[in-house]
Order: structure tokens, then C-alpha cells, then sequence
């Protein structure tokens, strides 16, 4: 058995409805950190979150395609709601 990792904080499969079912479940969480897809059809993804929230801007997946309209697509898959601090701005004096 995988041992649990501390900084998961929400897991588990896409549902047939689509992730838009459990938004307000990883909203809830608060977490600031990336939200990871694996899709055996879409290939996986990395979705930035700030406070529960999908941040405003994203990295484009390797075929130039937008995370979040990949995410909100899949019908099957698993999630794995990660939890990080943001890079913190680092003064030099």
C-alpha cells in the first residue's frame, strides 16, 4: 500500500457528470496549490488554484490547450487536489 502524502488534500475519479459535480467540494477546501488531472483519453494537466479557486492565469497543456477547458470536459479520470505555497517574492539586501 502507497503510504498517504501530507499535501493531498482531495482525491479520487472524475465522475461520469464531469468534475463540475465536485467544484464546490475543492472550493471548500481553500487549498492554494494545483489541482492534477489524469485522463487515459486527454492525457493529464496542472491546474492552479488560489483559495479554492482556479487562478486567473494558467500554463497551456504541450498541444497549446487551456487546463481548465480540458478539466472541465473529461468524463472520466482521476484528480489529485495538491496543496503548496505560492513562490513567496524574495528581497535581496
Amino acid at each position: 500500500m502507497k503510504p498517504m502524502r501530507d499535501d493531498i488534500v482531495l482525491e479520487g475519479a472524475i465522475p461520469p457528470g464531469g468534475i463540475v459535480e465536485l467544484l464546490a467540494d475543492i472550493e471548500a477546501t481553500c487549498a492554494t496549490g494545483v489541482l492534477r488531472f489524469e485522463s487515459a483519453t486527454e492525457g493529464s494537466g496542472v491546474i492552479a488554484l488560489v483559495r479554492g479557486q482556479f487562478a486567473e492565469d494558467q500554463a497551456v497543456d504541450k498541444r497549446q490547450r487551456d487546463p481548465v477547458e480540458v478539466l472541465l470536459t473529461l468524463r472520466e479520470g482521476r484528480f489529485f487536489l495538491q496543496q503548496q505555497l505560492p513562490p513567496l517574492p524574495v528581497s535581496s539586501g
